[in-house]
């Protein structure tokens, strides 16, 4: 199946969002967080949030659009999940990280492998390749993310 680059884009932004959403989570848990390890990896984790936002913003632009032609996705919008976290323990907020890392996981996977053909035939294939390769470094710190939290988690 062909997927059109408009539809490629709106993926990407989609991604930007999760990286959004996991970073309110992370926000929020980082404020009720004292054990200095959880705090260390949490904090990694928002740090590469924003690096993985900065890439996913980059493919968008080469790929001619901008981030706002997509408002509904945004952060601004007030789209993403309010959490509360006052009353709940570390392991709830690093097995409620753990789920967006695996979702951003299978998500980028999967758009990593669409049929890329339309988007090769649109905008040649550098942009292409580059696509790829940006989705391939994703999926790699994603891994890397979920081994951290389930290690800390069977650490606790």
């Amino acid at each position: 199946m062909e997927y059109s680059v408009s539809v490629l884009v709106s993926l990407l932004v989609r991604g930007c969002t999760a990286e959004f959403n996991e970073s309110a989570v992370i926000e929020e848990g980082l404020f009720n967080v004292a054990d200095e390890h959880v705090w260390d990896v949490l904090f990694d984790i928002l740090k590469d949030n924003d690096i993985h936002r900065f890439m996913l913003e980059r493919l968008v632009d080469n790929l001619g659009f901008k981030m706002s032609d997509f408002k509904e996705y945004l952060r601004e919008t007030g789209w993403t999940k309010e959490y509360d976290f006052t009353k709940e323990y570390i392991d709830f907020i690093l097995n409620e990280v753990l789920k967006w890392e695996k979702w951003t996981f299978r998500y980028y996977s999967h758009i990593q492998s669409m049929d890329f053909e339309d988007v090769v035939r649109e905008t040649g294939t550098e942009i292409a390749k580059e696509i790829k390769e940006t989705l391939d470094t994703l999926i790699k710190w994603e891994a890397k993310h979920i081994e951290k939290l389930e290690k800390l988690l069977s650490s606790r």
